[in-house]
């Protein structure tokens, strides 16, 4: 029997022991579909959470490889395209026999680079279950089996879609829940994704989705009561529920599931998080939502200019948007309230009286600025020239410059964000700075990934070791180079870092460095210049914040120890400042007698085991950091621990464990 293996690509992440949020919904619901009565004749399997979620570009690669399936079939978002099908590539230059099929929101019409990308045989455009079996079955036989849709060639993949117009769409009545038949788990940290609709009323014309479907379609309310009966036992891990669908509060009977949720809470209380259209909420449904466990909701008000949302196709009241979803936010309930940066029609003096009108009515909890996005299959793609839009043609799309934007001027009303709201928007997460610990092992070991590859001695950078670990390191993973002399290390350390990157070009990369002497900055530059790629999604995905061509990752660390006095301080800063980021290196038992106390900070030395001590630590280390608490960072594992647990409130049982290699 032929096999079919399923492949999710997570967001990238900056901190590995984040699990992130990658579940394959998709894909789950797919082989359902073939579970409830359709009979391809292949095995369909989904690749597991741990491996997409662990491991690098090499490390996903040899796992497929050594599955050797027929068919391999991604799912494409906007974020794991490109790294997708860059794996996809490579397997298919070791599996020559090899199917790609690619499927999601990035397979359309007018996205040529999917479509004509040479790894890809088959596209499956829309509704998945529907053509499923059919497409399955054409691509490892060459026959079409019952005729559901039409093929049509183009360079490198067969579209495969719906090719009758009176076809009926998939009968959601039909639909298995993954998490009920075992295909799909909840997620480390009990995450579950639930939707119960397909399909979206509005028409908002930077967005694809409601065009991905003929019609807005409910699951029925059965099938719904079965996936909240299933979530809220006690007898799985569940945790927390997403409500996928885009605006819950447009499905009629909303209420009704409400109702339910709120007499499953008395068994088991789960955090809920969804999307809303804030100005459909009636009275009496904030609190509804609150009594069904609602924690955390997003909001789209875009812009409160209502000839730009016009242009938009984006409908509704503004002012009645913000005054909803103030309620929410006064209610306790955290909301995220999305605005968008170059929408046609929109200025920066525009993008100002936003900003200014959200934060006068307080219509947040946390404001999320996306730059517009130029998505395949939108409006707005369709008709750029005419509205004047020049835009990446790859992922993540963002609008350059348009008629009433520069990029000059985008990025100086994102600066004009975060003096508004006082948040800092290209922060980039810095890696686990702990040298040692319970999860520590060695060349040779059995370790099933390593997290951090800690070098002291350019000696052991041979070839065969330098490939064991590349099949084992995680996406993030980090290098951390320790010596006395940097200088005499330079070549093995570019070295090290292009072949990693040449393998592993779509893996965040944390590069640190720990030498007694002073790093040149010729060094740094050079590695940078070595080593980047600001085409891949990652480093693009921080325009305009950072200029077209810059980078991200790797990123550069450089450990230093603090100095004595603030001139010293600021000199170091200031050489390192546009190269790399730099942590202070500092003794525990001296913390109280620093007097230039400033992070990121990486603390040696062991926490004290008297409580009284060890809150008063906590409390000079508090007042250190400010918000920042995640850039206090321990050399000693169980320092670490201490601070995630006790003062960050981080659940430990969620986190994925490190695991170090020194040589």
């Amino acid at each position: 029997m032929k096999t079919a293996l399923f492949v999710q690509l997570p967001p990238p992440r900056f901190d590995f022991q984040d699990q992130g949020a990658n579940i394959p919904l998709a894909a789950g619901l797919l082989v359902s579909s073939l579970k409830t009565g359709l009979h391809s004749g292949i095995k369909v399997e989904i690749l597991d959470s741990y491996t997409v979620d662990v491991f690098c570009d090499v490390g996903i690669i040899r796992n497929i490889v050594n599955r050797a399936p027929d068919i391999l079939a991604i799912s494409l978002y906007l974020w794991n395209s490109q790294r997708s099908l860059f794996i996809a590539s490579a397997v298919r230059r070791l599996l020559p026999n090899l199917k790609v099929m690619v499927g999601g929101p990035e397979v359309s019409t007018d996205n040529d680079w999917v479509l004509r990308h040479p790894a890809v045989d088959m596209a499956v455009m829309g509704e998945g279950e529907a053509q499923f079996e059919d497409a399955l079955r054409q691509l490892s036989s060459g026959t079409s089996g019952k005729q559901r849709g039409k093929q049509i060639p183009c360079l490198a993949a067969t579209i495969f879609r719906p090719g009758n117009e009176n076809q009926t769409d998939w009968d959601l009545g039909l639909s298995s829940n993954p998490y009920i038949d075992g295909t799909i788990e909840p997620s480390l940290n009990g995450s579950i994704f639930l939707e119960t609709v397909r399909g979206c009323p509005f028409k908002c014309r930077y967005c694809y989705y409601h065009k991905a479907f003929r019609s807005v379609r409910a699951y029925p309310l059965s099938l719904v009561d079965k996936a909240l009966d299933f979530a809220y036992s006690r007898d799985n891990s569940v945790k927390e529920i997403y409500l996928m669908d885009p605006t819950f509060n447009a499905r009629p009977d909303f209420r009704d599931i409400l109702k339910l949720m709120v007499r499953l809470r008395e068994q088991k209380d789960l955090r809920v998080h969804t999307e809303l259209r804030s100005d459909l909420l009636l009275e009496g449904d904030i609190q509804l939502f609150k009594d069904a466990g609602l924690v955390s909701a997003e909001i789209g008000l875009q812009s409160v200019n209502p000839k730009v949302l016009a242009l938009a196709g984006r409908s509704g009241d503004p002012e009645k948007v913000l005054d909803k979803t103030a309620e929410l936010a006064r209610s306790g309930i955290d909301v995220t309230t999305g605005i968008i940066l170059g929408l046609p029609g929109d200025d920066p003096v525009g993008f100002s009286a936003t900003m200014k009108r959200l934060k006068e009515t307080g219509a947040f909890s946390v404001i999320q600025p996306f730059t517009l996005a130029v998505l395949p299959g939108s409006d707005f793609r369709r008709e750029s020239g005419s509205l004047g839009l020049h835009y990446d043609s790859r992922p993540p799309y963002y609008l350059h410059e348009s008629t009433t934007f520069s990029a000059e001027s985008m990025k100086s009303s994102l600066d004009e964000f975060e003096d508004t709201f006082d948040m800092e928007l290209d922060h980039i997460g810095l890696p686990s700075l702990v040298e040692f610990g319970k999860e520590h092992g060695g060349f040779g070991e059995s370790n099933n990934y390593v997290s951090k590859w800690i070098i002291s001695s350019d000696g052991l950078l041979t070839v065969s070791r330098m490939t064991w670990m590349f099949e084992r390191a995680t996406n993030p993973f980090t290098i951390w180079f320790k010596g006395d002399d940097a200088s005499k290390s330079y070549s093995s350390i570019i070295n090290l870092v292009s072949t990693f990157l040449d393998h592993n070009p779509h893996t965040v990369l944390h590069i640190v460095l720990e030498f007694n002497g002073g790093i040149s900055r010729e060094f740094l530059r050079n590695l940078s210049e070595s080593s980047a790629n600001p085409e891949t999604y990652t480093n693009k995905a921080f325009f305009p914040l950072y200029p077209k061509g810059s980078i991200v990752s790797p990123n550069v660390i450089v450990i230093v120890p603090l100095p004595e006095t603030s001139y010293a301080l600021e000199r170091i800063k200031n050489y390192y400042t546009t190269d790399a980021t730099v942590v202070w290196r500092a003794d525990i038992s001296k913390i109280t007698d620093y007097r230039n106390l400033t992070v990121p900070m990486l603390i040696t030395g062991p926490i004290p085991s008297q409580e009284t001590l060890k809150r008063s630590l906590e409390k000079d280390l508090r007042k250190m950091a400010g918000e920042l608490l995640e850039e206090i960072m321990f050399l000693s594992a169980d320092a670490q621990n201490w601070w995630d647990r006790d003062v960050r409130g981080i659940s430990m049982e969620s986190r994925l464990a490190e695991r170090i290699v020194k040589t």
